[in-house]
């Protein structure tokens, strides 16, 4: 509700509150949900008195999925009933009867972005129809994938990072992974690495039918010791203590807590 005691009453702000108050119930299935507002105003000392009965009602689920591929020209010997045989079995299996909840189902499509790219399609578009049927309490579910040109990454040699991390990682571009220099790729890379302490990290990579990101580690860095210049005026045991001991309790070096601890 966006008004607090104190703030002057406005019909506006109160029909707004209204409307929000029922948008959270449709984002968690609950599309019959009402409210009853009563409004009391005292004319002599000036105050206005809102009442709110809340009323959930039956909260729906998730009905029927359907699911729709498009691909371009430049991958067309992609299999689309496999692969939504995939999607089905990965994906919407569990979502079916599950309660409705809008977060849920944006997270699906985030776990099923993730799961593309990693299969090389970096550059993916989803867009989610819903039909809501207040007879049956049901939601049903239609998903439109457009996947464009493909691009396959293989990495060999990681062991601090998963591969669904270094994926992750790439999929920060977004859509323009692809039309990235293979060079970019590898410095973003090694930045990652180097900021957990992989100071001596070495990437490769072989672009054939698919890119190989081949990565040899190297030693992480070992935080030994922790020595202030220039604290004269300060105890300098004291600081340490107090500042990097997160830092020395690792053991290994990481740019963020050598951060937080400067």
């Amino acid at each position: 509700y966006l008004l607090e005691p104190g703030d002057q009453f406005s019909e506006e702000k109160h029909e707004l509150s209204v409307a929000k108050i029922k948008d959270a119930f449709a984002m968690h299935g609950y599309f019959k949900g009402s409210i009853e507002a009563r409004i009391e105003r005292d004319e002599a000392v000036k105050l206005v008195m809102v009442h709110l009965s809340l009323h959930k009602g039956d909260r729906f689920s998730i009905g029927s999925i359907a699911c729709d591929i498009e691909q371009d020209e430049s991958i067309a010997d992609v299999d689309d009933e496999r692969l939504k045989s995939d999607i089905r079995r990965r994906f919407f299996a569990d979502m079916i009867d599950a309660p409705y909840d809008k977060k849920y189902i944006t997270d699906q499509t985030t776990a099923l972005k993730t799961y593309l790219f990693n299969k090389g399609f970096v550059h993916v578009s989803i867009t989610l129809g819903e039909h809501v049927c207040m007879d049956t309490q049901m939601v049903a579910l239609s998903f439109s994938i457009h996947i464009h040109r493909k691009k396959e990454f293989v990495f060999l040699g990681n062991h601090f990072f998963s591969v669904d991390e270094l994926f992750n990682h790439i999929a920060l571009f977004g859509r323009s992974a692809w039309l990235l220099p293979i060079a970019m790729l590898e410095h973003e890379i090694k930045e990652l690495y180097y900021k957990k302490g992989f100071w001596s990290v070495g990437i490769t990579s072989q672009e054939e039918d698919r890119c190989f990101i081949i990565i040899d580690e190297g030693p992480q860095a070992v935080v030994k010791e922790v020595i202030l210049d220039g604290v004269d005026q300060f105890d300098h045991d004291d600081l340490v203590n107090r500042f990097f001991t997160p830092l020395m309790k690792k053991k290994y070096y990481e740019s963020d807590c050598f951060d937080q601890a400067i």
